[in-house]
């Protein structure tokens, strides 16, 4: 992990510390390097030698959580080591309204000069000022807020919509108006896949005919297409026609965990035979049987699930690696 650098000279030194959220904030006038270069010029003006911190990491989460350079340098303000601090404004220490008075008192205990924007003149450590930090603090964080919710609700109502919101689109589709539709040439290499695995042969086997047709796997600059891309191509419920996508209003509140719903569309198109069903190859040692599946059968290291009503065609299902 890369470190601060901390000298042994607190009161001649200036930690210049930048913050940006994400990589798109290079466009608004707040990058890592436009900062930089406004604390530099502080610095200079200030006759203190600066040491300059860049990290990218929510303003809005506990800064121990996402910013370890930040973390690093509050903890060296904890010990004393730190005694001059510049940042462009008051939202790149923080957006947590939580963190932000934390931050303040331990400045304030610790006699920090915490210098903002373009001002010569130290923030002063007051209740005036504590009490303004910290409403403006509560506004930003309740306005990020709301842009997030309104962005997550226009992203859940393009999916409802039928546009396929996860980037790239799978291989043997393409997107037009952000739906998939099936590409020409793809979507039939999609089908034959599908169609060597129904007859038993190997994920192997299929990445060696691949390869010697000329057939590059997505989204990569290889030629050979890996064995795992394979499996998740015959993993890809798209091909079946339902696209399913974690519900991110949800996974924003409740966390990555089993109480996250998941959104299911069906599209007007699929690629496989209909007797494939979901997750085509499942290993033996982590099944997950939906409810609506009937196991059919394990053999050697591998499971073959079909829908209930096309059970009797388990015997053609068997699958060897």
């Amino acid at each position: 992990m890369k470190k601060v650098k901390i000298t042994n000279k607190p009161n001649e030194t200036l930690y210049i510390y930048c913050r940006v959220s994400t990589s798109g904030q290079d466009k608004d006038g707040v990058s890592l390097d436009v900062q930089e270069e406004r604390g530099l010029k502080v610095s200079k003006q200030l006759g203190l030698s600066p040491i300059v911190i860049k990290e990218q990491g929510s303003g809005l989460k506990p800064f121990r959580e996402v910013r370890p350079l930040f973390t690093q340098l509050y903890d060296s303000v904890e010990d004393g080591f730190v005694k001059n601090v510049w940042i462009d404004e008051d939202t790149r220490l923080t957006r947590y309204d939580i963190d932000q008075q934390l931050i303040h008192l331990e400045m304030k205990q610790k006699s920090v000069n915490l210098y903002v924007g373009m001002n010569e003149n130290p923030k002063k450590w007051d209740f005036t000022t504590d009490l303004i930090d910290t409403i403006i603090t509560k506004v930003n964080q309740n306005q990020i807020q709301k842009q997030v919710r309104k962005s997550i609700r226009s992203k859940r109502k393009l999916f409802q919509e039928g546009c396929y919101m996860k980037g790239d689109p799978p291989f043997g589709y393409k997107l037009v108006d952000k739906k998939l539709e099936l590409h020409e040439e793809n979507s039939e290499w999609v089908r034959r896949i599908f169609d060597w695995y129904d007859l038993g042969k190997s994920t192997v086997f299929i990445r060696q005919q691949l390869f010697q047709s000329g057939i590059k796997p997505p989204r990569s600059k290889e030629e050979w297409w890996g064995l795992n891309t394979i499996t998740k191509v015959l993993q890809n419920k798209n091909y079946i026609g339902l696209d399913v996508c974690r519900d991110i209003m949800m996974v924003m509140y409740n966390g990555l965990d089993e109480n996250s719903k998941y959104l299911e569309n069906k599209m007007t198109i699929d690629l496989i035979p209909e007797h494939f069903s979901v997750a085509a190859v499942i290993r033996k040692d982590k099944i997950v049987i939906p409810h609506h599946m009937t196991e059919i059968k394990a053999f050697d290291e591998l499971l073959i699930f079909t829908k209930p009503e096309h059970a009797h065609d388990a015997e053609n299902l068997f699958v060897k690696r």
